[in-house]
């Protein structure tokens, strides 16, 4: 394993909004697009599968190559904690932005291994 991709939903106000993370552990495959496509992949099948349509991630002010990862994806920053030195960022999906990832993951071979 060299890292994970996790997602939350935990907005009991809102159930399509959850907060998604990456993290590459071994810095030998950092900078190779795996963050980028562990994210991609994530945010496909929670679109596709849960029905999320808000995402929002937060991350270190000093983790310069998460934030620009985030806003490459299309996210835009909508908070910054002064306290925990981090910056939120969130991307919300309208219904073409939904129709394209549903129609990309229906090209991932998903393999089960139970």
């Amino acid at each position: 394993m060299i890292g994970d991709v996790n997602l939350y939903i935990n907005d009991d106000y809102n159930p399509k909004r959850a907060e998604i993370e990456v993290m590459i552990a071994d810095n030998k495959f950092r900078g190779q697009g795996i963050a980028q496509e562990a994210l991609e992949l994530m945010m496909k099948f929670s679109v596709t599968k849960i029905g999320i349509t808000t995402f929002y991630g937060r991350i270190l002010e000093k983790n310069a190559a998460s934030i620009g990862l985030f806003k490459k994806l299309g996210f835009i920053q909508t908070e910054r904690s002064e306290f925990f030195k981090q910056v939120t960022l969130e991307l919300q999906l309208d219904d073409d932005n939904v129709e394209e990832y549903k129609n990309a993951y229906n090209l991932v071979k998903v393999q089960n291994y139970a």
